[in-house]
């Protein structure tokens, strides 16, 4: 009996050490954007721009009004730097988040939440 419960603490440690490496082998390597701006706020809509300073080849913008619950809001993706969010209300006040999409398995962590208030 001694000798199986060693056998059982070997093969736990081992799984162990396993799941570390390959936390520390396939970390995400995505990187967040930077430099996110709002321009062309118009009542109704406005377009949304970052810097990519990754791998990135998609991004993912989620939006509404100020005070929304991160990851309740609308999500929109975009195939380049910039996407135009539409279906606003005037004189409303909106956050915003941004990250981007390395792969299937590989996203950024979200930007500090940006706000913009249309007119």
């Amino acid at each position: 009996p001694n000798h199986m419960n060693h056998i059982f603490r070997i093969i736990v440690s081992l799984a162990f050490v396993f799941g570390l490496l390959s936390q520390i082998l396939f970390a995400q390597t995505c990187v967040t954007p930077t430099n996110v701006a709002v321009d062309s706020i118009t009542a109704y809509s406005a377009v949304v721009s970052w810097n990519e300073v990754g791998t990135a080849f998609q991004w993912s913008v989620e939006y509404g009004p100020a005070g929304f619950a991160h990851g309740t809001g609308t999500t929109v993706l975009a195939d380049q730097d910039n996407v135009e969010l539409t279906d606003l209300a005037p004189n409303q006040t909106y956050n915003l988040y941004v990250r981007s999409i390395c792969d299937a398995d590989d996203s950024s962590a979200w930007t500090t939440v940006y706000s913009f208030q249309t007119p």
